[in-house]
């Protein structure tokens, strides 16, 4: 995946590029959205179009990859208002053109005392 993690790293940011258990994994965030623009549709989008720009040897190392999937990350809250966002059609259509699949993943906020916690751990 490194040659794929290389060709990111000017439109995005590559969060991981590691092996383990012989698996390859590569994660990537768009570095140009706003907070106002970080937004599933516009994130799908930015890759969707970056992937079908990849130069063919790494389009080929793209196809080749055993998943593909699209995640995203969401911190759960507790207060209002809630956070809803939509995906169009047309965008989950070429999602799937490029092969790969769609995920939400919501992360637990950590309450104060666990933040302080950590802090502790890592000093």
């Amino acid at each position: 995946m490194t040659p794929l993690a290389n060709y990111f790293e000017e439109p995005a940011f590559v969060l991981g590029n590691q092996c383990v258990d012989g698996l390859f994994y590569l994660r990537l965030e768009p570095c140009w959205l706003s907070e106002e623009e970080k937004t599933p549709e516009n994130c799908a989008k930015f890759f969707v179009e970056e992937i079908a720009k990849l130069p063919i040897e790494l389009k080929e190392l793209w196809n080749r990859a055993k998943s593909k999937t699209f995640d995203f990350g969401f911190e759960s809250g507790n207060v209002r208002p809630h956070y809803k966002a939509e995906i169009s059609l047309g965008t989950l259509e070429k999602v799937v053109t490029v092969g790969a699949s769609f995920i939400i993943t919501i992360y637990q906020i950590s309450t104060p005392e666990e933040e302080c916690a950590q802090i502790q751990e890592s000093n």
